[in-house]
């Protein structure tokens, strides 16, 4: 009667103005009851001049008009009845789709009721078809086409009729047979019984159980593992292998290294001990009074201590990786730098080894030996740093320990670089320029005396005259010496040593002079190394 009355009232409302066919009923009523949210949320007005809020277009006065009255009609009575009733339609209809019409038995009480009741499962699964059917015809009907004529048939046999029959033969026997059982008897048969409803109630939870039993015997073989897994006898093996192996092998490897590096005279000892399977030594020097050995050891002894200790190790482990050194010879004397160096020189013969250092007599100690006939092969690169630039890598050695003839080489470069610069330079450029190639040709001028002149007799750096090499010395004449003298005293001239009186100044020399100089230079030297290479003569002059 409500859906009527408001169909009624909205026919009534579309045939005063002749308005759109649904205004009035479902869709217009959302439509309209948004707008009037809008309205409201937004504070607007719907007076005449105002915009309509759905086109914005400004409404004239029928219009305003026409909006009250369909407000009014929104809220008549009529409708709100519609409203209730059109709600409680949906949920009656909705509590039917999700009714269970279906019966949930189980498996075995479906198999008894089959073997005593024979087309009982058939009848039950008909029955159920039909009901489900009736339940889409009354859905579509009620929520779609609202045609109620089409009923499909009702079946006419119900098979709760049958399972009630047998429900009550069945507690007829179950009495019967309560009745006719001993006390004894019907204990063990209620003790059985209720071992089955105890296992019927369990299968409900069989995966659980299942899973539950599967944790259990996981658990159980973990804890099993784990006590299997104990550290403690893995360390006690452990520490029984570094006994026997490893610590007596590294012992004997750190002797033999504190000999080569001059500091047999420490007796140490190698103390073991293992942490969770983990084999852990501690180097232990004998001293008196426990000692601590900071209190009694220089800082270079420690510093021999530690580079001993690391070729120790290196030597007891089976790889042949890189090993990098750091400045090794700190505060190390004269003597110790010669044994970390002959001990490097050692090391590079079967592994790479990269030695950094700043100590000019180290690296002069380290070129000699690497100079020998069965030195290992090595590369030489150094750094320099500016302004410009930070740590640019250059090959070769720096200028102080370059030989004669790369000396000569760079020399020529000066020289040639100087030429090519000097018209574009002013007095005080040039002067400088001039200077720091005359500076480098007098180191030139002293290099050659030791190398060339003197055949590397005598070294700097070096602990010991070379003997063996006077054979290859040759008595230099005064036109050989001249030379040398005079370059290297012009040199010196040059040099900026010393303040120079405004009165004695030399005058720079010019790119062209720097030039002969040089190449006057490279002739005294062929000079000396020609007569060198001629036959030796016999006989005494």
């Amino acid at each position: 009667m409500a859906l009527e009355a408001e169909t009624l009232a909205a026919n009534q409302l579309r045939g005063e103005e002749g308005l759109l066919d649904g205004t009035g009923q479902g869709p217009w009523r959302q439509l309209f009851t948004a707008a009037q949210a809008f309205v409201e949320t937004h504070q607007h007005s719907t007076t005449p001049g105002a915009p309509c809020p759905l086109c914005q277009t400004p409404l004239a006065e029928q219009a305003a008009s026409r909006l009250r009255r369909f407000a009014q009609f929104v809220v008549n009575d009529a409708s709100v009845r519609a409203d209730g009733q059109r709600t409680r339609h949906q949920c009656t209809f909705e509590n039917l789709r999700s009714t269970q019409l279906r019966a949930r038995l189980e498996e075995t009480t479906v198999t008894y009721i089959e073997a005593n009741s024979a087309g009982w499962t058939a009848a039950k699964d008909a029955f159920e078809a039909t009901v489900e059917s009736r339940r889409q015809w009354a859905l579509d009907a009620g929520l779609r086409t609202h045609d109620w004529s089409k009923a499909p048939p009702v079946y006419t046999t119900r098979p709760i009729e049958a399972a009630r029959q047998l429900e009550g033969s069945v507690r007829e026997q179950a009495h019967i047979l309560r009745e006719a059982q001993p006390g004894p008897a019907r204990a063990t048969l209620q003790k059985e019984a209720d071992e089955l409803k105890a296992r019927q109630a369990l299968s409900a939870r069989r995966d659980a159980l299942y899973e539950l039993v599967r944790a259990k015997r996981l658990h159980h073989k973990l804890s099993d593992c784990l006590e299997d897994l104990k550290t403690k006898l893995v360390s006690d093996k452990a520490g029984q292998l570094a006994e026997s192996a490893v610590t007596r092998q590294l012992s004997d490897a750190l002797n033999l290294e504190f000999e080569k590096l001059g500091i047999s005279h420490l007796q140490t000892s190698l103390k073991a001990r293992t942490e969770r399977g983990r084999q852990k030594l501690k180097l232990v020097l004998d001293l008196p009074n426990s000692t601590k050995p900071e209190d009694i050891l220089s800082e270079g002894e420690q510093r021999v201590i530690a580079i001993g200790s690391f070729f120790a190790e290196l030597s007891v482990a089976h790889h042949r990786g890189a090993a990098v050194f750091d400045d090794p010879v700190s505060s190390l004397d004269h003597q110790r730098r010669q044994r970390v160096a002959r001990r490097l020189v050692e090391e590079a013969k079967t592994r790479q080894v990269v030695v950094f250092t700043h100590d000019t007599v180290f690296l002069a100690e380290l070129l000699l030996l690497l100079k020998a006939p069965a030195a290992p092969p090595h590369v030489c690169r150094f750094l320099t740093f500016s302004q410009q630039s930070t740590g640019r890598i250059h090959d070769g050695l720096p200028w102080h320990h370059l030989p004669t003839k790369d000396r000569l080489d760079k020399l020529e470069k000066l020289a040639s670089a100087f030429a090519k610069d000097e018209s574009n330079l002013d007095n005080d450029q040039a002067e400088a320029r001039a200077r720091d190639l005359y500076n480098c040709l007098r180191g030139v001028v002293e290099k050659a005396v030791e190398e060339v002149v003197f055949c590397g007799t005598l070294e700097r750096y070096n602990d010991y005259v070379r003997v063996a090499s006077i054979k290859q010395t040759v008595g230099l004449k005064l036109e050989e010496c001249e030379p040398l003298i005079d370059l290297h005293s012009r040199a010196s001239d040059i040099v900026a040593g010393h303040d120079k009186s405004g009165a004695r100044a030399f005058a720079a020399p010019n790119a062209t002079e720097a030039w002969d100089d040089v190449e006057k230079l490279k002739k005294a030297l062929d000079t000396i190394r020609d007569r060198r290479k001629a036959p030796k003569s016999t006989t005494p002059p």
